[in-house]
């Protein structure tokens, strides 16, 4: 039998988690409201506005829910060491910082882009002089 786990992961931008799941390699549903996410054998065992459906490699659907300010991580035990989690939350920065930076393009911009050996993103921001 399944056990499934609310995960609090500290994610507050629904376009940079989008992004971040999408560039993880999963087709994501985003829901105004939330919807049913299927466990073990089609069982329904709790609800997210970010949906990522069972693919190859997952036992069950996993989701993020909106509570408060914040998303939650819902998944089953046997996918919760499947998702990394640190590239998640890498992704969901960087496509944060880069939202914000894309509202003053004349102001600033990303000059370059690394990942170091550890899977940490680096941006380098430069500031446009006139």
């Amino acid at each position: 039998m399944s056990e499934y786990h609310v995960v609090e992961i500290g994610l507050d931008n629904i376009e940079a988690l989008q992004k971040s799941l999408k560039e993880m390699g999963h087709t994501v549903e985003v829901h105004e409201k939330p919807v049913d996410v299927n466990g073990w054998a089609g069982r329904k065992w709790g609800k997210a506005h970010v949906v990522v459906r069972k693919k190859a490699g997952f036992m069950t659907d996993f989701g993020f829910e909106k509570v408060g300010d914040k998303f939650v991580l819902r998944c089953d035990s046997g996918d919760k060491g499947r998702i990394n989690i640190k590239q998640l939350t890498q992704l969901h920065g960087k496509h944060k910082i880069k939202s914000a930076l894309h509202k003053q393009p004349s102001k600033y911009k990303v000059h370059k882009e690394e990942v170091d050996k550890n899977g940490n993103i680096h941006l380098k921001v430069r500031c446009r002089v006139y």
